[in-house]
């Protein structure tokens, strides 16, 4: 097929159209998006605080930050949303005080969790096994009479306590959340 021959003033035509359409489909993308991205803030921002037993959370970076004696404290689930979770046994901050913690398990965003809470109060953390395990990495071999949070595969979500053991089963970050409400005294709503 054989183009028809244009002049240079149809050329510029053309390519000006070109280019106005373009325009007009980059300044549409960035009206939508603008107009987007202030109704996801204005839907977030509505959510971004929550009171719950006379404890204020704030949403902040994707965790629920709140204060207790001056300290802040960062996790990812509302105590609202771990009524399902069985917590057993006594936890005390004072049991952790200049003193080790060893790790049993554990993904790093659980291990993270846990360690930015008693992180502050142990003299050390590190990863373990525990005794009765056949352990297959070089870590120290503890028993319960150590401090221990061991977390475990399981269907069901819960927190207990053997010795100076905690175990924590199912869905780790739900257990690590609703240990930390637990030790700090905060009405979890969690089944006892």
């Amino acid at each position: 097929m054989i183009r028809k021959i244009q002049t240079q003033k149809e050329i510029e035509r053309a390519k000006r159209k070109k280019q106005v359409i373009i325009g007009g489909i980059l300044i549409l993308i960035m009206v939508v998006s603008t107009a987007g991205y202030a109704i996801i803030s204005s839907i977030d921002g509505q959510k971004s605080k929550v009171e719950f037993n006379g404890v204020e959370f704030e949403r902040s970076n994707g965790l629920w930050k709140f204060e207790i004696g001056g300290q802040e404290f960062y996790v990812q689930n509302l105590p609202q949303s771990l009524k399902n979770v069985s917590v057993n046994g006594s936890f005390s901050v004072a049991d952790y005080i200049n003193k080790p913690l060893y790790i049993v398990g554990g993904s790093s965003s659980e291990v993270s969790e846990l360690i930015n809470f008693l992180g502050r109060y142990v003299l050390r953390y590190q990863e373990a096994c525990l005794l009765e395990e056949n352990c297959s990495k070089d870590v120290p071999v503890k028993d319960c009479t150590n401090n221990i949070v061991a977390f475990v595969q399981s269907n069901v979500t819960k927190v207990y306590k053997n010795e100076s053991c905690v175990f924590i089963e199912g869905d780790f970050l739900k257990g690590v959340d609703a240990f930390i409400y637990r030790m700090l005294g905060v009405g979890d709503g969690s089944k006892k």
